[in-house]
């Protein structure tokens, strides 16, 4: 059985996951690069700033990668901007996005990375 984190970062990206799992019509959200599938979305582990720590308060910065079945192609190209619009729709701060790819397996995936920040209190 897994451990129950209950600290500040790990809470973050519970509470990000959460998020994102509102999104209708629903992405496959991954935590745990050990289960990532084309199509899903990979919260990867945050960078993070403590601009604020007298008060608790940090600055998390998630970059989560959106992935799609090969080959690339338009197709996949359209799939992958239409899952970024989903994410755009949700309650995050998204601030930037690009084009990738993603190696799963020995074999590449089209990807497309965006930008998620948050803060965090431990208040």
């Amino acid at each position: 059985m897994p451990t129950a984190y209950t600290d500040l970062l790990n809470t973050a990206l519970d509470n990000l996951a959460t998020t994102l799992n509102t999104i209708t019509p629903p992405i496959p959200i991954v935590t745990d690069p050990r289960n990532i599938q084309a199509a899903c979305a990979f919260i990867n582990a945050p960078t993070f700033t403590t601009p604020l720590m007298k008060n608790k308060r940090i600055q998390l910065t998630f970059p989560i990668q959106l992935i799609v079945p090969g080959p690339f192609n338009l197709d996949a190209q359209r799939k992958l901007l239409n899952m970024t619009a989903q994410l755009l729709s949700a309650n995050v701060a998204i601030t930037e996005g690009r084009p990738t790819s993603i190696e799963i397996g020995g074999a590449l995936y089209p990807c497309y990375e965006v930008i998620v920040n948050m803060e965090a209190s431990s208040l």
